[in-house]
Protein backbone atom coordinates (compact mmCIF):
# COMPACT_ATOMS: atom_id res chain seq x y z
CA UNK A 1 0.00 0.00 0.00
CA UNK A 2 1.43 3.80 -0.83
CA UNK A 3 1.49 6.08 1.70
CA UNK A 4 2.70 9.00 -0.19
CA UNK A 5 -0.89 10.08 -1.54
CA UNK A 6 -1.87 9.91 2.05
CA UNK A 7 0.73 11.95 3.57
CA UNK A 8 0.78 14.46 0.46
CA UNK A 9 -3.33 15.11 1.38
CA UNK A 10 -2.37 15.52 5.15
CA UNK A 11 0.40 17.92 4.26
CA UNK A 12 -1.81 20.04 1.77
CA UNK A 13 -4.35 20.23 4.83
CA UNK A 14 -2.53 21.30 7.04
CA UNK A 15 -0.72 24.42 4.85
CA UNK A 16 -4.72 25.22 3.63
CA UNK A 17 -5.93 25.04 7.67
CA UNK A 18 -2.78 27.40 8.71
CA UNK A 19 -3.20 30.10 5.99
CA UNK A 20 -6.88 30.93 6.74
CA UNK A 21 -7.47 34.43 7.55
CA UNK A 22 -8.77 35.95 10.86
CA UNK A 23 -12.37 36.73 10.49
CA UNK A 24 -13.11 40.30 10.99
CA UNK A 25 -14.29 41.08 14.19
CA UNK A 26 -18.65 42.70 13.08
CA UNK A 27 -19.63 45.63 14.29
CA UNK A 28 -23.11 45.25 16.39
CA UNK A 29 -25.84 47.55 14.84
CA UNK A 30 -27.08 50.90 16.81
CA UNK A 31 -30.02 50.21 18.69
CA UNK A 32 -32.25 52.84 19.98
CA UNK A 33 -31.04 51.99 23.96
CA UNK A 34 -26.93 51.69 22.42
CA UNK A 35 -28.30 55.54 21.21
CA UNK A 36 -29.37 56.54 24.13
CA UNK A 37 -26.67 55.60 26.55
CA UNK A 38 -23.76 57.27 24.39
CA UNK A 39 -25.92 60.17 24.58
CA UNK A 40 -25.87 60.34 27.94
CA UNK A 41 -22.27 60.46 28.16
CA UNK A 42 -22.22 63.99 26.32
CA UNK A 43 -20.91 66.87 28.11
CA UNK A 44 -23.35 69.12 28.17
CA UNK A 45 -22.36 73.23 28.68
CA UNK A 46 -24.87 76.19 29.26
CA UNK A 47 -24.84 76.50 25.72
CA UNK A 48 -25.75 74.29 23.61
CA UNK A 49 -26.59 75.03 19.97
CA UNK A 50 -28.45 72.73 18.08
CA UNK A 51 -28.56 71.87 14.13
CA UNK A 52 -31.07 71.10 11.81
CA UNK A 53 -30.60 68.83 9.04
CA UNK A 54 -33.32 68.80 6.44
CA UNK A 55 -33.61 66.07 4.07
CA UNK A 56 -36.31 64.48 1.82
CA UNK A 57 -37.17 60.83 1.95
CA UNK A 58 -39.67 59.02 -0.59
CA UNK A 59 -41.07 55.99 0.70
CA UNK A 60 -37.88 54.79 2.37
CA UNK A 61 -36.16 54.05 4.90
CA UNK A 62 -32.99 56.35 6.15
CA UNK A 63 -30.15 56.98 8.58
CA UNK A 64 -28.53 60.14 8.84
CA UNK A 65 -24.68 60.24 10.48
CA UNK A 66 -22.94 62.75 11.02
CA UNK A 67 -18.88 62.13 12.26
CA UNK A 68 -19.62 59.00 11.97
CA UNK A 69 -22.37 59.24 14.70
CA UNK A 70 -26.18 57.80 13.88
CA UNK A 71 -27.98 61.59 14.17
CA UNK A 72 -31.86 59.98 13.58
CA UNK A 73 -32.97 57.21 11.44
CA UNK A 74 -36.17 55.67 10.45
CA UNK A 75 -37.13 52.12 9.07
CA UNK A 76 -40.58 52.20 8.45
CA UNK A 77 -42.01 52.09 4.84
CA UNK A 78 -44.82 54.29 5.12
CA UNK A 79 -45.54 57.08 2.59
CA UNK A 80 -42.77 59.13 4.22
CA UNK A 81 -43.25 62.16 1.63
CA UNK A 82 -41.30 65.73 1.26
CA UNK A 83 -39.05 67.48 3.15
CA UNK A 84 -38.49 66.40 6.78
CA UNK A 85 -36.02 68.13 9.19
CA UNK A 86 -34.26 66.61 12.39
CA UNK A 87 -32.75 68.37 14.94
CA UNK A 88 -28.94 67.93 15.87
CA UNK A 89 -27.92 68.29 19.31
Amino acid sequence: MNKRPAIFYCFILAALSSCGQDRPEQQTPVTRSVYNSISQSVKTFDYNPTYQVRFTSVACSYEIFVNDMLVTFSFSSGNTAGEQSADIP
